[in-house]
Order: C-alpha cells, then sequence, then structure tokens
C-alpha cells in the first residue's frame, strides 16, 4: 500500500465488487436493455394505422362530384400474431438478463485481478525488502573491506550496484501499485485516489467439481437464450402469414344533401406465399445458426477450460516443489550467503551465486502463485462462481 493510504478511501475487494455492480456503465446500460424490453412486454402489440379515407365518385345524375363517401378502416392483428410477438419481447428479455449477468462476470474478474495483483505486489515488495537489506549489508562490509585494503573497488562497486537495483525494483513496485490503485479507482467511478484492503497473499481455493458448471455457465446460458431468440423469432414469421381481419365505417354523402352510413369488413389473406416462405425458411436457418454457434462456443469452452485445469497441474507441480523443500533451501542460502560473506569465508562471487539462487526459488515461487491463482480467477469467471 501506497506511503500516502491513509488520506485514501479504503475498500475492501468485497465492496469494490458491489460498488463497481452498481454504478458501472456497462451495468447500468445492461440493466437499461432489460428495461427496454419490460416496457415492450407491458405494451399491446402495435397495430396497423388506422386508415382514414375519402373517396370522391361521378354521378349520372348529380354531376363530377355527386358522391362523397368519408370512411375509416383498422386491420387487426391475429392472436397468433400477438402471441408469438410477445414471445419475441420475453425472449429478448431473457436474452439481455443473460447479457448483464455476462457483464456482471466480467466485471467481477476485472476487479478481482487487480487485488490480486495488488496482493502480489505487497508480497513482491516485502521479499524485496529482505533483498534489499541483504544487499545493503553486503554492500556496507564492502565498502569497510576496500577502505581497509582487503577488496578492490570492483566488488565494492558491484555490492553498491546490486544495493541500488533493489531500491529501483522497490520504486518499480511503488509506481505498479499506484497505477493499480488509479485503474480501480477508475473503475470503480470514485474521482480520488483509492487504498484498496488487500488480503495477504496466499492460494486461492479451487475445486475440480465445480467443473460441471460449465454448460449452466453465464457465456452458455447466453447462447441459450440466443437459440430461444432465433426460435421465437422463427414462430413470429410463421404468424405473420396467418389470416388477418379488418373492419371499418362510412358515410356517404350525396350532393343533392343525402346521408347513408355504411360498414366494411374483410380479410388479409396471403395469397401470393413464396417471398412469406422465404422469410420463415431464413429465421429457421437463423435457429439452426444459433444451435450450432452454442455449440461452437461450448466446445470452446471446454478446450479453454482444458488449458487452464493444465495451468493449473504446472503451476500446483511447482508450488509443491516449494513447498517440500524449496522453501527451506531459499531461506538456507540467504541465511549462509550473508553469514559466510560476512564473516569473510565466501567471497562476493559466492555470495552472489548464493543470493540469485535463493532469489530465483523465492520469485519462481510468488510467479507460479500469482499464475496459479488468476488461472482460478479465469476458471470461476467462466464457470459463473
Amino acid at each position: 500500500m501506497s506511503p500516502n493510504a491513509g488520506a485514501q478511501t479504503a475498500i475492501s475487494e468485497t465492496e469494490a465488487i458491489q460498488l463497481v455492480l452498481e454504478s458501472h456503465p456497462a451495468m447500468k446500460a445492461a440493466e437499461g436493455k432489460m428495461a427496454q424490453q419490460q416496457v415492450l412486454m407491458k405494451a399491446p402489440v402495435a397495430w396497423d394505422p388506422t386508415e382514414i379515407y375519402h373517396n370522391i365518385a361521378a354521378d349520372p345524375d348529380l354531376g363530377a362530384f355527386g358522391t362523397s363517401t368519408f370512411g375509416t378502416a383498422q386491420r387487426f392483428p391475429s392472436l397468433k400474431t400477438v402471441r408469438t410477438q410477445r414471445a419475441v419481447h420475453a425472449q429478448n428479455y431473457r436474452l439481455d438478463q443473460a447479457g448483464r449477468e455476462l457483464t456482471r462476470w466480467q466485471l467481477v474478474r476485472e476487479v478481482r485481478e487487480l487485488y490480486q495483483h495488488l496482493s502480489y505486489l505487497n508480497r513482491k515488495r516485502e521479499f524485496l525488502y529482505q533483498l534489499d537489506s541483504l544487499y545493503q549489508r553486503a554492500a556496507v562490509i564492502a565498502a569497510f573491506r576496500y577502505q581497509a585494503g582487503e577488496t578492490d573497488l570492483a566488488e565494492q562497486s558491484l555490492t553498491a550496484d546490486k544495493a541500488a537495483q533493489m531500491r529501483l525494483q522497490l520504486e518499480t513496485i511503488s509506481h505498479e501499485t499506484a497505477f493499480d490503485q488509479q485503474i480501480l479507482g477508475q473503475l470503480l467511478g470514485i474521482n480520488e485516489p483509492v487504498a484498496p484492503v488487500v488480503q495477504p497473499f496466499q492460494r486461492a481455493e479451487f475445486s475440480y467439481a465445480d467443473t460441471m458448471r460449465l454448460q449452466v455457465s453465464p457465456i452458455s446460458a447466453y447462447g441459450k437464450e440466443m437459440i430461444g431468440l432465433a426460435d421465437a423469432q422463427t414462430q413470429a414469421e410463421k404468424a405473420k402469414r396467418s389470416p388477418s381481419f379488418m373492419a371499418g365505417i362510412n358515410a356517404q354523402y350525396l350532393a343533392n344533401g343525402s346521408l347513408y352510413p355504411g360498414y366494411q369488413v374483410g380479410v388479409f389473406v396471403p395469397l401470393i406465399r413464396k417471398g412469406w416462405n422465404a422469410r420463415t425458411e431464413s429465421a429457421a436457418l437463423g435457429s439452426t445458426v444459433a444451435q450450432a454457434e452454442y455449440e461452437k462456443g461450448l466446445l470452446e469452452q471446454q478446450m479453454a477450460l482444458g488449458h487452464l485445469l493444465h495451468d493449473i497441474e504446472k503451476y500446483e507441480s511447482a508450488i509443491r516443489y516449494y513447498e517440500k523443500g524449496g522453501s527451506q533451501t531459499a531461506t538456507e542460502l540467504f541465511r549462509s550467503a550473508g553469514k559466510n560473506y560476512e564473516l569473510g569465508e565466501i567471497g562476493f562471487t559466492q555470495f552472489l551465486f548464493s543470493a540469485e539462487q535463493a532469489i530465483q526459488i523465492e520469485m519462481n515461487y510468488l510467479e507460479n502463485l500469482y499464475g496459479l491463482n488468476q488461472t482460478i480467477i479465469e476458471i470461476q469467471t467462466m464457470l459463473g462462481e
């Protein structure tokens, strides 16, 4: 955490997830799409515009403008059309729900990854502080020995350079931490510095049994709703071929002042059906495409999950090495390198070799643990956990 953390807004990972789900524009857009469909679901089906007309006809007795007819006519949608259109709106709503769930897990993943990276940086900083202390002591010893004529300028310069490198790495971590905090603030929509309350860097929990959720994951759910929408649209196209009725009233006015009321009824029947059949066939093909896209997406998820599980095995294997002996080896290398160099029992070359070996063991562990945790986050996001 940065030195200015006291002046910043402290926020935990759970609070950050809650805040991003409440305020992020992507979630607001997803909620807006659902609200649009809710309006359409509650609204009556839109009718065709009402026809209002005025006809003028000649009459042999009354002249060229002898008869005027004023009237209105309305076409009524068939019940099948009404039902299928409502089904389309309802399916669009479910699709938008699935889309919101996808957006939700993508945002959760971004927050989790940021907190995981910050936790990793904190642990790496602690390790670098230990190295800094080791190299600072070595630099002091080398400088004293150089003044005493016990070593050359090269050794004294190399130890000072190693100490400077540790300070540079610590400074780099501070910059990375500040950048992550800035990104987190932007993600949460907070217009002030953010001080994440970061948990200790440790192995994330994961159960292989959870991988059975793949077929009900947010991505799979979205694909299924796409199939449902395509099916609903197919039924809506079929409904357009159903007969629909119209009715109207009119008044006929004669030039001699006579007025005669009337009415009309009719039915619309798609006698020329080739174009309608083509639209229905095209919609049915859309259902087939949606099914194929769902199966393709599920296959891609299965393959991606297989790669991620393989990565977990690799990371866990490396972590087991560290836990079974690597940790003790690194600790002993650090201890003996510093102590033996201070006592003059080893030279700078041997000291540097032992320290670098210990550093490699510790850094490999940190990188593998970080990779494991990030992989688990990716899997959890894929499965919707």
